[in-house]
């Protein structure tokens, strides 16, 4: 019997096994995860991402892919949805990069100034005034 499960498991399909882990068994994301991790290294690497990019993204993937299992449908193809995931993470990988990478780091920005001068201190009086004014027309 031993034999007849290690050769049915090994014709098992990575649709197969996410359809297990969707209905909770046990091992089947391990599968997997065995099956999908050198190719989505792969890819991520082909995106020029460092080693350590490379396994902080991989986690993500996985994560999504483990808290989506139940939307996946068996009819389609599993390295389809494992690819579109992994495309949408290291965009979105990508796009955060590039918006901190527009973000100036502290260190660059002048100190602030300790005290207002003399025309912060006249421009927020006159803005103050006007506010009041116009609360004042209010009914």
């Amino acid at each position: 019997m031993a034999a007849h499960s290690a050769v049915t498991r090994a014709k098992e399909t990575p649709e197969e096994w996410f359809a297990r882990h969707a209905r909770g068994e046990l091992g089947a994301f391990e599968r997997l995860v065995d099956h999908f991790h050198g190719p989505i290294q792969a890819y991520l690497a082909r995106c020029g991402l460092s080693a350590t990019e490379r396994d902080d993204l991989s986690q993500e993937i996985f994560l999504r892919l483990h808290a989506s299992a139940a939307r996946y449908h068996p009819s389609r193809p599993a390295r389809v949805w494992v690819f579109t995931i992994a495309a949408n993470c290291a965009r979105s990988f990508f796009r955060h990069r590039r918006v901190r990478n527009r973000t100036p780091a502290l260190e660059h920005l002048p100190p602030p100034s300790p005290l207002p001068d003399a025309a912060d201190v006249h421009e927020a009086q006159q803005t103050a005034q006007r506010l009041q004014q116009a609360l004042e027309r209010l009914p």
